[in-house]
């Protein structure tokens, strides 16, 4: 935590695992579930359902950054109700539940990732974060996830990957990769 010493900004450091080491001396660095404790013994449950009360599907859910590759930087402002109707086209096509795992590798700041967190949560999912994409097959086989979003370059890098194994196979496992098809 030594960059929470030398930040002029940064006032409060929240530690999601408590197999993390903090300083417990220092009152700005905390786990979560004790800013969840704070939370409740606070009594402001009736301010907290009023705002909830007045938010709308319009109200703006989130802002996300565009590097400007079309133009300038800038940020995309997106309304709850723009989740709600990408989530209700999931649950439409995709019976997500409790015992269901996904494998994460986008970053949370892009807008199907960010998606995709919200609909995991909503249904009681569980999600593993990839921090490596050179190492989503090792965390593919670990975790065996039953969702996995992803953007087609990965899924035209599996293909490219599949493929060249193949034409390193023995005409047996060429001729039954060819009957799988």
């Amino acid at each position: 935590m030594k960059f929470f010493k030398r930040s002029k900004t940064l006032k409060t450091v929240i530690v999601f695992s408590r197999s993390v080491d903090i300083d417990k001396k220092n009152k700005n660095i905390m786990y979560l579930d004790d800013l969840y404790e704070i939370g409740k013994k606070s009594r402001k449950d009736p301010i907290l359902k009023k705002r909830l009360s007045s938010c709308t599907p319009e109200d703006i859910s989130t802002i996300i950054y565009t590097s400007g590759t079309t133009g300038n930087p800038k940020g995309a402002m997106l309304a709850h109700k723009s989740f709600f109707v990408e989530m209700d086209a999931l649950n439409a096509g995709f019976p997500m539940g409790e015992d269901d795992i996904e494998l994460v590798f986008l970053p949370l700041s892009h807008v199907y990732g960010k998606c995709s967190l919200y609909w995991v949560h909503s249904k009681g999912g569980t999600q593993y974060f990839c921090y490596d994409t050179n190492k989503i097959v090792e965390y593919f086989q670990e975790v065996r996830p039953t969702y996995m979003v992803g953007v087609p370059r990965l899924y035209e890098k599996m293909y490219a990957a599949i493929y060249a194994k193949m034409d390193q196979a023995s005409p047996l496992k060429k001729k039954t990769f060819r009957l799988g098809r």
